[in-house]
């Protein structure tokens, strides 16, 4: 079975001193996964309607650390957070960034945003589709879909080739029977479970234990999955889970910790307010029509 991490930033940004600093180098990641045993990263690449990764100093970490993590044998999946709001443009960024970064399997992160907007699931699906058709897409959502009946769970798996459910089980310890509820709920749907994502960060009430995390793992490989993730890279090293997860699979533990949180207070996302979302839209149109002006001008 495969073992994959989530990597949300790999680059902190202080818009004051308007500088980023790096949680690791490109070597020092792809050293530090291969010795834990990792197949797979699952890197942030977009954000609705914006690059991820590519800080506002314009430096495109992403395109950065990806080619030295392949050439250490490390598979890079790239990851998306989806609003729904604006599907079409959504679509668009995706498949530019995936055109751009190379990437092959591109997982699809939608939540709560994404409830009663069915027709936005399908036509943000059709475009990724058209746009990119030759890449395999995975849907990341809620580990229980009873749960959450106004998502559109069919109309992202009418088009999805895998689904890889998140399965945090916060404010509880039964990591390895929630894993089975999961896979069992998924079933109706019929698009193949590749795997699953466990928890590896903290919340104001709750903290996940190394026992339950191999719990996890263990139910994973007895379930017969592809592949198992935990969310997320520098949550685990904050929380002191990160050697749990280098360890999984029979890896040898290191002796000391292999790299530092920069930011240990920022330890599990915050996504995109939709006042921050209106604020990018406002922006894009803004440029889009100044491409506009001036086609027009040149015309003249």
């Amino acid at each position: 079975m495969n073992k994959g991490i989530y990597i949300w930033n790999l680059a902190v940004w202080d818009k004051d001193r308007k500088i980023a600093t790096e949680y690791s180098t490109p070597e020092e990641l792809a050293s530090e996964l291969t010795t834990g045993g990792f197949s797979h990263v699952l890197l942030k690449i977009t954000d609705g309607i914006v690059y991820h990764n590519r800080l506002p100093n314009q430096v495109d970490y992403a395109a950065n650390y990806i080619p030295v993590l392949r050439n250490a044998g490390i598979d890079v999946w790239g990851w998306g957070y989806a609003y729904g709001y604006l599907p079409a443009v959504e679509a668009s960024v995706a498949i530019d960034r995936c055109k751009m970064l190379g990437i092959t399997n591109f997982v699809i992160d939608a939540e709560g945003q994404y409830k009663d907007r069915n027709s936005q699931a399908t036509s943000y699906m059709i475009a990724l589709r058209k746009g990119l058709p030759n890449v395999k897409f995975t849907l990341s959502t809620f580990r229980y879909p009873t749960y959450h009946m106004e998502f559109p769970f069919k109309e992202f798996a009418e088009y999805c080739d895998y689904m890889m459910p998140q399965v945090y089980w916060e404010e509880s310890t039964d990591s390895a029977a929630q894993l089975v509820r999961s896979m069992n709920e998924y079933k109706e749907f019929g698009v193949p479970l590749i795997g699953a994502t466990g928890a590896a960060y903290r919340t104001s009430k709750w903290l996940p234990t190394a026992t339950q995390i191999k719990q996890f793992y263990e139910e994973a490989k007895l379930l017969g999955l592809e592949m198992v993730n935990y969310w997320e890279w520098q949550c685990a090293k904050t929380i002191g889970l990160w050697q749990t997860l280098m360890a999984l699979g029979g890896n040898t533990e290191p002796d000391t910790p292999t790299g530092q949180d920069a930011n240990p207070d920022d330890n599990n996302p915050d996504y995109m307010t939709e006042d921050a979302i209106r604020e990018l839209v406002r922006y894009e149109i803004g440029v889009t029509l100044d491409k506009i002006a001036d086609t027009l001008k040149s015309a003249l």
